[in-house]
């Protein structure tokens, strides 16, 4: 079993999506990002469904998968959110694609783009906060919270 985590290691002061042994040995640095300090540091590592890939997010709004031995890092999203990002990255039950939420304006949207690549699509298009969202087993859809309460979406 591997662990992924988004922080600072020993003796480096770069923030990274670092892979590590479930006893907590082996851990080295899997991105490829240049050093970055906050909004744009690299966070919130997720899995693949596979386990050969990862999702992650960076502060600054740019969403990235990269295999786990750390070859084929690619720039998923196409947007440059200033001020709060994207975050949350989600695959799919298939993994063949992500959803994620941003904040691009006063209240949280969530949008799904393929893992292959191509544009970004907005799923949610309400004046509420939009926080927090899971796939449905089938991969049909998104169930989210809006507002203090469930809504769903396909």
């Amino acid at each position: 079993m591997r662990i992924a985590s988004s922080g600072v290691t020993d003796g480096e002061r770069r923030h990274g999506i670092y892979l590590m042994n479930a006893d907590g040995r082996g851990k080295r640095r899997l991105d490829h990002l240049p050093s970055y300090t906050r909004p744009m540091q690299p966070i919130e590592p997720a899995w693949s469904p596979d386990g050969r890939r990862l999702a992650f997010a960076t502060g600054r709004g740019v969403i990235y998968i990269i295999n786990s031995d750390g070859s084929e890092q690619r720039r998923l999203s196409h947007r440059d959110v200033p001020l709060y990002g994207f975050y949350s990255p989600i695959w799919s039950p298939d993994g063949r694609r992500i959803g994620f939420v941003t904040m691009p304006g006063r209240y949280d949207s969530i949008y799904v783009v393929k893992a292959a690549g191509g544009s970004e699509r907005l799923v949610t298009r309400h004046a509420y906060n939009e926080a927090g969202f899971i796939w449905r087993p089938d991969g049909g859809g998104i169930i989210y919270a809006r507002g203090g309460e469930a809504a769903s979406s396909q």
